[in-house]
């Protein structure tokens, strides 16, 4: 009975380490493929980006970042000669920029931070839900609306005062 309890234990320890955690999941689902824009990165498992990005997201979730594995992640994924710069999103900033971010990470970063910190190298398009200026989106219809009101009451009155 120990040894079936045993085993059962160990069996799932095992398996548990090869599943990923939801916090990992969110941030993939929370970012575009760069490689065809097709999509979340969850679901692209088919090109070495996305699996390097992947890589880099389950390294950051990390209680205890390894800085030397992290960055042996970002040179395999963002070399000049890697391919990256060559995909439907390329990073927005130069190779020296991201190493200079990756650099500075020395902590476990929340979500935001995370998902800030590829907005930074690939832009705002990386994000599947980017940030928008909502009142733009409604204020300027507004504004027009009430600018085409004034005009016209304006030019009834004028035709009415004649």
């Amino acid at each position: 009975m120990i040894k079936i309890l045993y085993i059962l234990i160990m069996t799932s320890v095992s398996l548990s380490e090869s599943f990923k955690s939801i916090r990992e999941i969110n941030i993939e689902k929370n970012l575009v493929a760069p490689c065809c824009l097709g999509g979340t990165i969850h679901g692209h498992d088919d090109n070495t980006y996305t699996v390097g990005l992947k890589s880099l997201i389950s390294e950051l979730v990390q209680k205890n970042i390894d800085k030397k594995k992290l960055f042996k992640i970002y040179s395999n994924l963002y070399k000049p000669s890697s391919g990256i710069y060559q995909v439907d999103l390329p990073p927005v900033i130069s190779s020296v920029d991201i190493g200079t971010l990756f650099r500075q990470i020395d902590r476990n970063m929340s979500d935001k931070e995370i998902l800030s910190l590829f907005a930074s190298i690939h832009g705002n398009h990386i994000l599947s839900d980017p940030p928008s200026n909502i009142y733009g989106v409604w204020l300027i219809p507004l504004i027009c609306f009430f600018i085409g009101f004034f005009i016209i009451v304006s030019l009834i009155s004028k035709k009415t005062a004649k």
